[in-house]
């Protein structure tokens, strides 16, 4: 196929959008939509080679997906071993467990899957590997479009293939505009809702346009007004891929359309270099945009991460990405390619099956693992007993909130028996459900509860009761009627008090309360820093909890001061005093970057001062006797 510089142009220009958005969000709201151009650009090169090979009767399927696997797998397989052997070094487990993970989508081109059902694209700026989601929608397309122009060809014609092409481009972007506001997540990764701004790439070459020079110029100048004003209208906020869409797409198509060859927008020496460093430094400029949030980097050096991005893009583009496979066999480069995805995929299974490799880590007083990890290096979701095989002296239920103590359960040598169910919220006449956990999760979420009526031991009930700021949040009825009043604080005294008069005989019950956590994300990317790289920082650690803690807190000891031997725990004096509390103990995180989950160490400074309200209730109750 012939080299169109004006494309490789227009690659500068997405690619430039991209990494300006990710390190200059507030510069360029909307830079994001450069991933939509490069759609549109592979949907027309696709087309072209696929249709020009049918066309000649010289198209082969297998040369065709050897040929991108030879541009895409290398610069990708270079960049997650990297990431891995980073990762090993200079990553908590806890996250480290999640870039094997999606090692694993990246180099299965199967990530854009994975995050639509956990990540919100916007809400990911510590994933290293979130851009990869591109990549796999982009290989989804490569391997389903030639099969069916093929399948197409083969039953009708090309002039009727070319028709059912633009019938799915149509179906395409109705199913964006409509489901982008109803699943936003599932709509941003996947490729039905992706597929059109290929497409539309493909119809710029089955349907074209002649221009004259003169109008072929006006129509380019249009097109990059479009892309550019994309860049500048839309943010986060934005309905993304909905009918905003069609502005950087259509303002692509355009300058595909205009066959500008000599366009000093997009011939110019900068755009050209740039739009052939473009897929490598797409590559590697979100590792080291991320490494800004995730680790304490001073803001002022994003500018050189950007330039940084660059850099390591032309080295990757130079020594890698254009290397040749021509004096290779097919069998040999494919057999390459399968080996090497075979080798990146089975290393991050271990990784992710292993929690991040664990068993390297010393769990004891670690601010660098889970709070809820067990001695085998697990997490135990469900029912378990810590410290003891037999009997105990407290059953604790909830969700992760219960979960992430067990280091401090574990260190005090105090015999539980634990049953929590991420975000699970369990009382005999309702629950919460999620659709992010399956159906044996909700049966066992809404059973829970029975655990602590079938038990003769004092009572610990640990959650994440805060929850005025969670639009979506509600209590699911388990029985006919629930008498709810569709007011958080009301149905919540309403549950807990059912839930203890239910269990209530004779035996304290401890209501631990709402954790203080902070929303400052700096502390605990400056503590995380110090803690893997064994810096003196000086990080500041003080900050106040965020809002509602308090208001949550009053209400649990309200619903606790109703009932004899119902006792509240106020976990914030673990690290708070009048309403300042320190995120850090000895320059080491005490929450996990997620800011709502402990790190070991946190758990065992919790869990310390959980244990000793509830020793100094049951001395003051044995004093009293």
């Amino acid at each position: 196929m012939k080299f169109r510089s004006d494309i490789n142009g227009l690659r500068a220009y997405a690619v430039i959008g991209v990494i300006i958005f990710h390190f200059f969000p507030n510069l360029l709201g909307g830079g994001f939509a450069g991933v939509d151009v490069f759609f549109v650009i592979s949907g027309y090169l696709m087309t072209v080679i696929i249709f020009n090979g049918v066309d000649t009767g010289s198209f082969s399927l297998i040369r065709f997906y050897l040929s991108r696997a030879n541009r895409i797998i290398p610069p990708l397989a270079v960049l997650c071993t990297f990431i891995f052997i980073w990762g090993f070094f200079f990553l908590p487990i806890y996250d480290f467990r999640i870039v094997g993970r999606d090692l694993f989508g990246a180099i299965t081109f199967t990530s854009n899957v994975i995050f639509s059902l956990k990540q919100d694209y916007f809400e990911g700026d510590t994933n290293f590997l979130l851009h990869t989601w591109s990549l796999a929608a982009e290989w989804q397309f490569y391997i389903f479009y030639p099969l069916i122009i093929l399948v197409a060809k083969k039953i009708t014609n090309l002039r009727f293939t070319k028709y059912l092409l633009l019938f799915l481009f149509v179906f395409s972007l109705v199913c964006s505009v409509i489901y982008s506001s109803l699943y936003p997540s599932e709509s941003y990764y996947l490729l039905p809702t992706r597929a059109w701004e290929m497409l539309a790439g493909g119809l710029a070459f089955l349907f074209p346009f002649s221009f004259k020079v003169k109008e072929g110029r006006a129509v380019e100048i249009l097109g990059i007004i479009l892309v550019i004003s994309s860049y500048l209208l839309i943010d986060e906020q934005t309905i993304w891929p909905g009918y905003m869409a069609l502005l950087p797409v259509f303002g692509t198509y355009l300058v595909i359309l205009s066959s500008s060859h000599t366009s000093v927008f997009t011939g110019n020496f900068v755009a050209q270099y740039i739009g052939r460093w473009s897929y490598s430094i797409y590559l590697w400029h979100w590792p080291v945009a991320v490494c800004f949030s995730y680790y304490f980097i001073p803001e002022d050096l994003k500018v050189i991460g950007l330039l940084l991005s660059i850099a390591l893009g032309f080295l990757s583009y130079k020594y890698i990405e254009s290397f040749s496979f021509k004096p290779f066999k097919l069998s040999s480069a494919a057999f390459a390619h399968v080996i090497t995805v075979f080798v990146i995929s089975t290393v991050s299974l271990v990784t992710y099956l292993t929690n991040g490799i664990a068993f390297k880590e010393n769990l004891t007083s670690n601010s660098l693992v889970y709070g809820g990890m067990n001695d085998d290096y697990n997490q135990s979701e469900g029912s378990q007993l810590i410290n003891t095989s037999d009997s105990y002296d407290y059953v604790m239920i909830g969700d992760s909130k219960a979960g992430h103590l067990v280091r401090g359960i574990l260190k005090s040598g105090d015999k539980v028996k634990l049953s929590w169910y991420s975000d699970c919220m369990s009382f005999p006449s309702a629950y919460t459900f999620s659709n992010s956990f399956g159906k044996s999760w909700d049966i066992q979420c809404k059973e829970n509860h029975r655990l602590l009526e079938n038990s003769s031991s004092d009572i610990i009930i640990s959650q994440r009761w805060n929850r005025f700021t969670d639009p979506n949040f509600k209590f699911f009825c388990s029985i006919e009627n629930c008498n709810f009043n569709n007011d958080y604080e009301t149905d919540l005294a309403l549950l807990l008090t059912q839930l203890i008069d239910a269990i209530n005989r004779d035996r304290n019950i401890y209501i631990i309360g709402e954790l203080p956590r902070s929303d400052d994300e700096r502390i605990e990317a400056c503590l995380r820093s110090a803690a893997i790289f064994d810096l003196s920082l000086s990080c500041n650690i003080e900050a106040k909890p965020i809002q509602g803690v308090e208001k949550i807190n009053k209400l649990l000891r309200e619903v606790a001061d109703t009932r004899e031997n119902v006792f509240f725990v106020d976990s914030s004096g673990a690290i708070c005093d009048f309403g300042n509390c320190k995120y850090g103990y000895e320059n080491k995180p005490i929450f996990q970057p997620d800011l709502s989950h402990l790190t070991g160490l946190g758990a065992e400074i919790f869990w310390t001062h959980i244990i000793t309200q509830i020793s100094e209730v049951e001395i003051k109750q044995r004093a009293e006797k």
